[in-house]
């Protein structure tokens, strides 16, 4: 399944594109979780994985938990923690 991940604060950094086409092997959230952490393995970054385990996936209604389907769009959007200041 291929899924238009949507990219936010740190990951937008390691993209020249606002979105992502991700290739998914599963239905769920917690798939593309693991995705996204092999993708950017293969590209260098290894160090972003403890912030993808910390961050929240989004469809554009509602916060998903891993263990939730993907919409049936493909849609998702990634969403680093925060901290303010």
């Amino acid at each position: 399944m291929i899924v238009q991940l949507a990219l936010f604060g740190a990951f937008r950094d390691l993209h020249r594109e606002p979105t992502l086409l991700l290739e998914v092997s599963g239905d769920t959230v917690s798939a593309v979780r693991a995705s996204f952490a092999a993708h950017l393995l293969g590209q260098g970054h290894a160090e972003r994985s403890a912030l993808i385990r910390a961050s929240a996936f989004a469809s554009d209604q509602a916060l998903l938990h891993d263990t939730e389907a993907i919409p049936a769009d493909g849609r998702l959007a990634i969403l680093p923690p925060v901290s303010g200041g």
